[in-house]
């Protein structure tokens, strides 16, 4: 009797930020989504460039100053 797949349960021990990878940076449209929609963490850690030199898309580099200052700002008003 074949396992039933629930991809969703699988993640469940991860934090959100493990799982969203999969789901925002994606070839499928032939190019990389703009870096000021991807989550700060990934821009701050490197890992929304390795994903796209890893999915061989086009992509423009993240202004790592504006980063800095939206991390500046999100503290601010937490």
């Amino acid at each position: 009797m074949p396992c039933e797949s629930r991809p969703f349960q699988r993640n469940r021990g991860r934090p959100p930020i493990a799982r969203r990878p999969g789901l925002i940076l994606t070839p499928a449209l032939g190019r990389a989504p703009s870096w000021q929609q991807t989550p700060l963490e990934l821009l701050e850690n490197g890992l929304y460039d390795r994903f796209q030199q890893l999915l061989v898309v086009p992509y423009e580099p993240p202004d790592m100053a504006a980063v800095a200052r939206m991390r500046a700002e999100r503290e601010a008003s937490e």
